[in-house]
């Protein structure tokens, strides 16, 4: 079983323990990344809760039948911190928890990467 925190929580803390730095959000695009990086889902899920809803039945059924595709990476967001940990970022909480549970090496998303300018 996953540890999974709460992007909004994620954000918030980053924030607060770096108030005295400056940073900028990149747009990456797609990009190929380890689904063991992913720390967080939004609020609005609660794990385990997601594994068994509606949506992660209908994704589970198409990975079962056609295996991992990465189809529509513009819709699986993804906010990754200047540590490489990443968090979901509006779209992909299913996609991001299912990766995960079934230990995928790479799957696409699109990334927004979050930097120090000093």
């Amino acid at each position: 079983m996953s540890e999974w925190r709460v992007s909004e929580e994620v954000i918030e803390e980053f924030s607060k323990n770096n108030q005295d730095r400056e940073v900028t959000t990149d747009d990456i695009g797609v990009q190929s990344i380890n689904p063991q990086d992913i720390i967080a889902i939004n609020e609005n899920y609660d794990y385990p809760d997601i594994l068994s809803d509606y949506k992660m039945d209908k994704l589970k059924k198409s990975v079962e039948e056609n295996n991992w595709t990465n189809e529509q990476p513009q819709g699986f967001c993804l906010l990754m911190l200047p540590d490489g940990k990443m968090i979901v970022n509006g779209a992909g909480n299913h996609r991001a928890v299912l990766a995960k549970e079934l230990s995928i090496e790479s799957v696409k998303a699109t990334i927004k990467k979050v930097r120090y300018i000093k």
